[in-house]
Formats: C-alpha cells, sequence, structure tokens
C-alpha cells in the first residue's frame, strides 16, 4: 500500500512540475483512444468468401494469402477440395468428399458437404490442411452460407440462422424468403420477396431490426447487390432481356440508374472492383462491365453456362474438356491467359 501511494505522489507531482507536457501526453491519449474506438465501430467482418462468389456461383473458390482453394469435379458432380498456389504451381489434394461454398476463415475451411447415404447437406468445417473434418449442423439447406470469424449463416427450412462456429447457438434470424444477401461491417443487406413485391432490406448480424426496407419493386425484381462504400449497387430484372445496373445510399436515397443491358445474363457476380456476368447473346460468354458503366468487356467465350468464382485477378470456372470431362480452369479477368487448375 505504501509502494502505492508513493507511486501516486510522483505522478502528482510529475504533473504538477509538468503541467504542459502532462495535458499534451493527455490529449494524445485521448486522440488515440478516440481514433481506435472509431475503427472498432467501423472494422470490417472477416468474411469467408464474397456474396458474389457465393450466392449466384455456389463458392467453387476463394483465395487466401497465395493460396487458390476450389472445388475439384469428377463425372459432373464434386468430388473434392483442392488448393494451388496463385502462380499456378504446386496443387495440393485437400479433402476428398462432395464438398460446396466454399469458405476459409483463418486457419479453417466452412462449407456444405453431401451425405450421399442420407441425401441430405451439413454445414461442416476443417483445417485448411484438411484435418479434424466436423459437422456443425446437418440436415441444412442446399443454400449459400457465409462464414465470418466465430459465426456462420446458413439455410435450413428456407429460413436463414446463424450458428458459431462451434455448433453451439443456432438461431434462427430470419425467416423471409430471402434470395441474396452481403454482409457489410455488423449489418446485412438481402433481398427478398413478400406477395408478389420484391425488397432491398437491412439487419444487425444478430436479427435484430431484421426488416428496414429501402427498396421495393412491384412489376419487376432484384436479383444482386453489392455494398462499396457509402451506396448500394444493384441489378434488376424486368423480364428475361431487360436488366438494369443501379445505385443509391445505403438508406434508399437518391437511386440513380447507371446501365440498361440488352442481352440475357445469369450468375451475377459483383466485386468490388466490377460486376462479372455470363451473356447469353448468341452464345455464351463471361462478360464484365465496371461500376460507372464503361469499359464492359468480354473474357471468355463459352459452350454454355458455367459457375465462375472471381478470385484475386483470376476468373475460376468450370466447364468441359474434349472428351466432355468436367474439369476447372482459370483465365485471367482480361482474358489474357487461360490454365487448366
Amino acid at each position: 500500500m505504501e509502494k502505492v501511494l508513493q507511486i501516486k505522489d510522483m505522478v502528482i507531482n510529475f504533473i504538477k512540475e509538468h503541467r504542459k507536457l502532462a495535458l499534451r501526453i493527455l490529449a494524445a491519449l485521448i486522440i488515440i483512444i478516440t481514433i481506435l474506438v472509431i475503427k472498432s465501430a467501423f472494422k470490417k467482418e472477416k468474411i469467408g468468401n464474397s456474396a458474389g462468389n457465393l450466392i449466384q456461383n455456389k463458392g467453387l473458390s476463394v483465395i487466401v494469402g497465395k493460396w487458390i482453394y476450389y472445388i475439384e469435379f469428377d463425372d459432373g458432380e464434386p468430388s473434392g477440395i483442392y488448393k494451388v498456389k496463385k502462380n499456378g504451381e504446386k496443387t495440393e489434394k485437400i479433402k476428398s468428399g462432395y464438398f460446396e461454398y466454399l469458405n476459409v476463415v483463418d486457419k479453417y475451411i466452412y462449407c456444405l458437404e453431401k451425405d450421399q447415404e442420407k441425401n441430405q447437406y451439413n454445414l461442416v468445417k476443417m483445417k485448411t490442411n484438411g484435418n479434424k473434418k466436423e459437422t456443425i449442423a446437418r440436415n441444412v439447406d442446399h443454400s449459400p452460407i457465409t462464414a465470418t470469424k466465430g459465426k456462420i449463416y446458413y439455410f435450413k427450412d428456407e429460413s436463414l440462422y446463424s450458428i458459431k462456429d462451434n455448433g453451439s447457438r443456432s438461431k434462427k434470424i430470419s425467416d423471409k424468403k430471402i434470395s441474396y444477401y452481403e454482409i457489410d461491417g455488423n449489418m446485412m443487406y438481402y433481398i427478398y420477396e413478400n406477395e408478389g413485391e420484391s425488397y432491398i432490406a437491412k439487419m444487425k448480424l444478430n436479427g435484430k431490426n431484421n426488416n428496414i426496407r429501402i427498396g421495393k419493386l412491384n412489376d419487376s425484381e432484384y436479383v444482386s447487390l453489392h455494398v462499396k462504400g457509402n451506396k448500394i449497387y444493384y441489378i434488376v430484372k424486368e423480364n428475361e432481356k431487360s436488366y438494369k445496373l443501379y445505385k443509391m445510399k445505403k438508406n434508399g436515397e437518391k437511386e440513380e440508374r447507371i446501365y440498361s443491358f440488352t442481352e440475357k445474363i445469369s450468375n451475377i457476380n459483383m466485386q468490388d472492383d466490377a460486376i462479372y456476368y455470363i451473356e447469353n447473346d448468341n452464345g455464351y460468354k463471361i462478360s464484365t462491365i465496371n461500376y460507372k458503366a464503361g469499359n464492359k468487356g468480354t473474357i471468355k467465350k463459352l459452350e454454355k453456362e458455367v459457375d465462375f468464382a472471381i478470385v484475386d485477378k483470376w476468373v475460376v470456372y468450370v466447364t468441359e474438356n474434349k472428351d466432355n470431362e468436367i474439369v476447372v480452369k482459370r483465365i485471367t479477368t482480361k482474358g489474357e491467359k487461360e490454365q487448366s487448375l
């Protein structure tokens, strides 16, 4: 106790003798604490894969550090998880099995696994080397999952659930017919339908305030969205050959149409740098356009529609070779270089 009182007296004496310096130190500490609080408030949630890769393209691939993780195929069905270095070297097999919707957070892979005997899908996790596979939730919907640090979002009986990564505290956070969602900070922005009307809404990740509507359509539908800065970019489908790109503020204000697609599009993959999609106009192709509706281009002509993922500066996609075998390939987002995985 005596030592504590001595330290207290020393601090008081120092402040008295060096008042200006003490005030500067206190001001600096206040600024540092304020910055840390602000950074914490706006901290981005760590996401296991992008919404663009997961929602309409089955989470075929994801990149973490120097490795690209991807799903291999055999006889047209998923047969295992592999990884390859970004430079295309050193391909390694991680795990055999029927897996979809790849997510990687820290040192774990989260995905769906099909139980062939029971004909059901389970939410599983494993180490990135394939070890210690365990089931987190059983008999879930064959729908996208999204893993974050400590929590996974999945569908069961067409409702959206969250669950801790150890399999505990499963919780229904929405029973709406959600067709598309994206996590941004501590919020989820999503598309759902109700009685023939299409909505964009948002909610907190814990499910509170789970129906704050920010967009509504009566005679058309929202098909995808992407949160970019303080704006939401989204695509509206009016009919099979009429799609339009819009943007608005996160609160739904200042809606603006940016671009009208003149062909049928599908498998829309909205990333931060650009929008990637399958274009069907006298033949299929992977196309891209930026958010200012300029620099529209073709990446790859195709024989048919394919699932694909954007990883780094690559498009990873599933196709058939000359022997009609299902193979996984990648091509640069500028279409300059292509190789098999």
